[in-house]
């Protein structure tokens, strides 16, 4: 995969993915925990781009395929969102370098996202952990409505979430706030996540609704809610 540049080579990587799940559930295993990041947005290759949204589409028919014929459930970490999330913004989740390698190996990588051409550093991982307990926890990271999707209808849960938690705790019962809007990894959900919520959305995805963005909807909201002082002139 680490050379694919089409879904003609990709393809293999599926069924080898594929085949390693039905391995695994031969042996017992029943929870698993698949996952692809942008392969595109690591240090060492940008033209994989291309190659991995294909893969990633993928594998999710093979997702649904291992699902459907083996009877199992496969926890779909969206590394893939993740990533381009942390590349779009990484100041929103404390990271200061987001494209190269950290240039110091044998020591602390303080602000790198990446610690060699391919591999995070030990914050990047941290990240990833954060977000893959989310999703075991039933609460993955931004979806403060409980569907499924990081979308613009998480932008009202997570400010009713932030100025009534008893109100949101009562139309939203199935999900825990304090795992899915602690989107920055602090310990806590609170203002600090607004930002990197905001990250977590593709920037055409306002646009092709005809509405703002969405730190611009979730400026907005929080002005209305008060939480926010308004600009004086």
């Amino acid at each position: 995969m680490r050379d694919a540049t089409s879904i003609s080579q990709a393809a293999p990587a599926v069924a080898n993915l594929e085949q390693h799940v039905r391995d695994l559930v031969a042996e017992g295993a029943h929870d698993i925990l698949p996952n692809l990041p942008n392969l595109g947005r690591i240090p060492e290759s940008i033209a994989a781009g291309q190659a991995t949204i294909d893969l990633r589409e993928s594998l999710s028919l093979a997702a649904d395929r291992l699902e459907n014929d083996l009877l199992i459930e496969l926890y779909r970490l969206d590394v893939f969102t993740a990533m381009e999330a942390l590349t779009r913004d990484g100041e929103a989740f404390g990271f200061t370098n987001v494209t190269l390698p950290c240039g110091n190996v044998d020591g602390p990588c303080v602000g790198d996202l990446f610690w060699d051409e391919i591999h995070p550093t030990t914050a990047g991982h941290e990240f990833l952990g954060h977000a893959a307990l989310s999703l075991l926890l039933g609460s993955p990271l931004g979806d403060l409505s409980g569907d499924g999707m990081i979308n613009l209808g998480d932008v009202p849960a997570m400010m009713l979430a932030l100025t009534d938690r008893a109100g949101y705790d009562t139309a939203y019962p199935t999900v825990d706030a304090d795992i899915a809007g602690d989107i920055d990894n602090s310990g806590s959900f609170d203002l600090g996540d607004l930002r990197s919520f905001a990250a977590m959305f593709e920037p055409s995805a306002a646009t092709a609704l005809s509405v703002p963005e969405p730190s611009a909807l979730i400026l907005t909201a929080l002005m209305l809610a008060g939480l926010m002082p308004r600009q004086i002139s």
